[in-house]
């Protein structure tokens, strides 16, 4: 048996190949990707993100930074 790894760069592209695979009776298995980030640490930036646009920011001048 031999394997192939694909990557399709969008869900129309993988709906493509996916009919290709059905219409000639490939035997095939989809693996997710793995999450590469901590959920809880993908909320912190989104949210200090939110906050930025909506101007709850604190500046820092550069001669307060070593004080």
């Amino acid at each position: 048996m031999t394997t192939f790894t694909v990557r399709t760069i969008d869900y129309a592209q993988r709906a493509q190949l996916l009919a290709y695979m059905q219409k000639y009776k490939f035997d095939y298995d989809i693996l997710e990707p793995e999450e590469k980030y901590n959920q809880e640490f993908v909320a912190k930036i989104q949210e200090s993100r939110t906050q930025e646009k909506n101007g709850q920011t604190v500046k820092i001048s550069i001669e307060d930074l070593w004080k």
